[in-house]
This record gives structure tokens, sequence and C-alpha cells, in this order.
């Protein structure tokens, strides 16, 4: 994959700036919030999200996508899950490669987007956790069959009611299509606790050479319920940036 100068700038500096937030919240450990999120042996999580373009322009709420998630917990430490949505991508709604996930309903293909993905933490602290992801995806079944294989890591930072979430990662095409090439994206979650069950989150980060940008709430219910609302640009600026691709999602999520 070549990557032009402005670019990889743009990489380096999203990635210093990055690893310069996390350590500054690992080093004030005592006032820790909560570690990476992880799967206990034997439990099943299942996120459901459901994604709404808002494009003035031939994609207003169309296509709408119902993107189920569902994980499984083999140990403490490592969970395996089969996924379909932007957000378990750390994405925020429709880019090139998640465009009528699922199950589409609308003008987008019926099903798309489906991918085997396994996670292992190996460091976890109360302040800080960092996790390596891979899997392998099907991009698109119609009207090409499309394939990738995904590789990178997720690191969480905390201190106090602040917590930074970053992942990096790259999806590497496995067919000879010769349409697509290495797609790169590092998406950053930054949450701010209002309450003890309220969060506000602003979502930024590298989007496949274009910056994604968005905000929005979620209420962890007593119990083994969250609810989450984003709306944001999934490409605002950059490569295919564009100021009128806004999205929405709503998300649920429920622990076995």
């Amino acid at each position: 994959m070549k990557l032009s100068k402005n670019l990889s700038r743009t990489i380096a500096t999203i990635s210093l700036t990055q690893f310069m937030v996390l350590g500054a919240l690992w080093a004030d450990g005592d006032r820790a919030n909560r570690p990476l999120d992880t799967i206990a042996a034997g439990e099943i999580k299942i996120d459901v999200s459901i994604e709404i373009p808002l494009a003035d322009e031939g994609g207003f709420f169309n296509p709408i996508s119902v993107s189920p998630d569902i994980y499984y917990g083999i140990n403490n430490n490592f969970s395996v899950g089969l996924l379909h949505s932007s957000a378990s991508q750390g994405l925020l709604g429709f880019s090139n490669l998640f465009a009528g996930n699922s199950l589409a309903l609308g003008d987008g293909d019926a099903y798309n987007n489906l991918g085997l993905e396994a996670q292992y933490t190996f460091l976890r602290q109360d302040s800080f956790s960092i996790a390596g992801q891979g899997g392998f995806y099907v991009d698109t079944i119609n009207p090409d069959f499309n394939t990738s294989f995904k590789a990178g890591f997720i690191a969480r930072a905390n201190i106090g009611a602040l917590e930074a979430t970053v992942n990096p990662y790259i999806r590497l095409p496995l067919d000879d299509s010769g349409t697509r090439d290495n797609n790169f994206f590092v998406p950053v979650w930054l949450y701010y606790n209002l309450q003890p069950r309220l969060d506000l989150t602003i979502i930024t980060g590298l989007n496949d050479e274009a910056l994604m940008l968005g905000g929005g709430v979620s209420y962890d219910l007593e119990g083994p319920i969250d609810f989450a609302a984003h709306i944001g640009w999934p490409k605002l600026a950059g490569t295919n940036g564009a100021a009128d691709n806004l999205a929405a999602r709503f998300y649920a999520s429920i622990n076995l």
C-alpha cells in the first residue's frame, strides 16, 4: 500500500497524539474508571446497530441497516465474534466498506459485510488495557464476492470521568479483483462520564484516508443492557470526504 506524504504525516500525527493521550491517562492509574471491554469465559454478548444515512441526495434513510454482532468468551482474555456493523470496526455510519451492512432495507444489498474476528487481551490494568485483533471478512457478496483480512489492536486508558480508546487496524484484500486497495483505519473514541450511567462520546480518527467526526450519548441500564445513539460524518474531509454524508446510529447491547 502506497501512502501519500500528506496522508503519512496525518497518520503519524494522529498516532502520536493518541499515544500521548493514552500515556497521560495511564500515568494516573489510581483514578481508574473501567478496563478494556472483554467477554468473560462462557459469556455471550449481542450488539444490535440500526444504521441510517442522512444524506440529502439519494441517501436519506436509504438504505437502513440492521446489523447484529455476536461475541463469545473462550476465556477471560480471548473472545471470538460474528460481526456485521460499522460499530464493531470502531467506525461511524456508512463508509466505502460498510454501505448497506448486514440486513439492509432499501437500495442496499440484502446481506453484506460479515466477519469472523478474534480478540486477545494481553495487558490488563485498572487504568490501561490493550488487546490484539484479527479476522476474516466477506466485504461484499453481491454483485461481487470480495474478502479481506483484518489485523490491528485496540487500547483503552482512563482517568476519572475521562476515557480514550484507539483502534488502529488494516484491512488487506484477499481476492484478485483489483478494485480495492489496502484500507487503513485509526478510529478514536473519547468518553466523558456525566453521571454513573450516562456518557458523552466523541468519535473521530482516520477512516480510510478521510477524517471521521461524530458524537453521541450512551446509557447503561441497571443490568446487562446498554443503549447508545450517535450522529456524525463517516468521511468529513480528506480522500472521498464530503460534508453531506451525515449518518446516524442507534445501538443496543446485552450480555447473556
